[in-house]
């Protein structure tokens, strides 16, 4: 018996997203031994590819804002919100790139000190950055975190359009959470890699990509 692929799935941004973030999610979740966990990621990610569906259907009439071009660091941001994992070498390239006045970080435990230590390397002071711990395996209170930075940045004077949600770094969790949310409120995100790394797992110059996974703004 052969079995039929939704056409949706089969396009490049969403297989990328289902075998670089949903496959590893489920397999963290199963090595947590906690059906709990592997229920609520498996329930999260149903709904994204739901509302990924929902969202083609409604606008195949139009330009779908889901890209997966290599033109994120086109685009200069006001704010950037950041999944933060345990390796920097993406962000500090997002920063660099796109020079963004205020700053999120979405961070675990492990991950929060990691998060201060750039923003002290960067002198970003306290009015312009805004850093939230979280449960990494926790979407509920990742998404609350989330849209309490987008409430910050909108205090902040920030328009939607001034915004990207970056989903490269943290746990896949931290990434589905962050990702649904930036959905929701029709935010940009993105998602940094690099094609080659050096003996020393450095990023070789000229070989990052910077995908934009939803494209509200510049559609």
């Amino acid at each position: 018996m052969t079995v039929q692929i939704p056409g949706f799935m089969q396009i490049g941004w969403v297989k990328g997203l289902i075998t670089l973030v949903f496959i590893q999610a489920i397999v963290n979740a199963i090595f947590t031994f906690n059906p709990s966990i592997l229920l609520v990621v498996l329930l999260a990610e149903a709904a994204i590819l739901a509302a990924v569906y929902v969202a083609l259907k409604i606008r195949g009439r139009q330009k779908a804002p889901l890209r997966g071009e290599n033109t994120a660091f086109l685009h200069q941001r006001r704010g950037l919100i950041f999944t933060v994992g345990g390796q920097d070498e993406t962000l500090r390239m997002s920063l660099a790139q796109q020079k963004p006045e205020f700053i999120g970080f979405i961070c675990s435990d492990k991950t929060r000190e990691r998060g201060y230590q750039l923003l002290r390397e960067l002198c970003v002071d306290a009015d312009h950055y805004k850093l939230e711990e979280v449960d990494p395996l926790n979407i509920h209170e990742i998404r609350i975190k989330v849209e309490l930075i987008l409430e910050w940045m909108a205090r902040k004077g920030l328009q939607a359009e001034n915004i990207a949600v970056d989903i490269t770094g943290g746990t896949k969790t931290m990434t589905i959470g962050a990702f649904s949310v930036s959905e929701e409120k029709k935010i940009d995100s993105q998602y940094i890699f690099c094609r080659e790394y050096s003996p020393q797992n450095k990023c070789v110059d000229g070989t990052q990509v910077a995908l934009m996974i939803s494209d509200f703004e510049h559609r």
